[in-house]
């Protein structure tokens, strides 16, 4: 994230990649990272694996991620783009 920070201060637009919460998300935003990509499948088989169920799609951990961090973005004002992976 600090890296992205630098870059994107150089006009290197980043895509951080590998974010799983909420809280790196911010951090991304923070930095000004021009994208972010959480891994939407592999938040969901780590709820999978860690509470031994399925989800309905409605109910997918990793879609609920991106769509908090989403409303987060826009309530803040943040710029960064969200693109689930």
């Amino acid at each position: 994230i600090k890296a992205a920070e630098i870059l994107q201060k150089e006009g290197v637009n980043c895509n951080l990649t590998l974010m799983f919460s909420l809280v790196q998300a911010i951090a991304a935003a923070e930095a000004d990272a021009f994208l972010i990509s959480p891994f939407v499948g592999r938040i969901l088989d780590w709820y999978k694996a860690a509470m031994k169920k399925d989800f309905a799609p409605t109910e997918d951990p990793g879609v609920k991620s991106v769509e908090s961090i989403f409303n987060y973005y826009k309530k803040y004002g943040y710029n960064t783009i969200v693109m689930g992976a």
